[in-house]
């Protein structure tokens, strides 16, 4: 009823072969990337990464520090639009210069939030503080630890 097809990588580098030659459980990442590209790799294992971005930006970034790879762990949480990553890079390279149009969420009990920046323990808005000057201290510590990340990576994976 389908017809079965072979991605072209494949049946150029194997012809009419059995792809691949060894039993599934035995096939590595090295069979299946490197036979097939003669390209520069961007990231090795020592390259300093770090990713932002939704779920799979933390999913890959943990793949990669499971596989040995450097990886610099940020500490904005899951980000989800560019205007907030926008944001984060902003505030974590030109703090002096951060001036969002919303800058705190006071929430009038003694709780209050950054808008910008999703905890990743408790999948909610980071907790600033109870008043204004322990939030102004917070936000200036957290967005100077965004600034060193982002100052160290070779590479950042933004998903």
């Amino acid at each position: 009823m389908f017809n079965k097809v072979r991605a072209r990588y494949a049946s150029l580098a194997f012809g009419r072969r059995k792809f691949p030659q060894k039993p599934r459980t035995d096939i590595t990442v090295e069979d299946i990337i490197d036979q097939f590209t003669d390209v520069k790799k961007i990231v090795v294992p020592t390259t300093k990464v770090s990713s932002i971005g939704s779920c799979f930006a933390e999913e890959i970034l943990l793949w990669m520090k499971d596989n040995n790879f450097n990886v610099i762990e940020p500490k904005w949480g899951m980000v989800y639009n560019p205007i907030n990553i926008r944001l984060i890079v902003e505030g974590g390279l030109e703090y002096d210069k951060f001036n969002p149009a919303e800058r705190y969420w006071d929430f009038g009990d003694g709780d209050i939030r950054t808008p910008y920046i999703k905890s990743s323990t408790e999948l909610s808005p980071v907790r600033l503080g109870t008043n204004l000057e322990q939030a102004k201290i917070k936000e200036a510590k957290l967005f100077s630890d965004f600034g060193k990340v982002l100052r160290n990576v070779k590479l950042l994976l933004l998903h």
